[in-house]
């Protein structure tokens, strides 16, 4: 059973910059170190790249002040006891 799917498609989508994006995944407490593990190795396959090219996965941010939001819930979720499993300074 692959966890991550939902997560990856509710997240991920639109580099998580429209509207409709998840911005909470509920996991079960019986699954959570079989799904964290999951979704770090299926974000480290992510090619990253121009979104015109068909072998990209993940653009860049549409403009900086989306990065710099996108920071800010970093560093708040980081300071409300979060973990960063991937990327930045994890």
């Amino acid at each position: 059973y692959e966890y991550g799917s939902g997560a990856m498609m509710g997240n991920f989508y639109s580099n998580g910059q429209v509207c409709s994006n998840g911005t909470r995944v509920f996991v079960h407490e019986s699954v959570l170190e079989e799904f964290v593990h999951e979704l770090v190795e299926r974000t480290k396959k992510m090619r990253i790249g121009n979104p015109t090219n068909m072998d990209t996965d993940i653009g860049p941010m549409a403009h900086e002040g989306q990065y710099k939001k996108v920071m800010q819930y970093i560093d708040v979720g980081m300071k409300e006891g979060a973990t960063l499993c991937y990327g930045g300074t994890a």
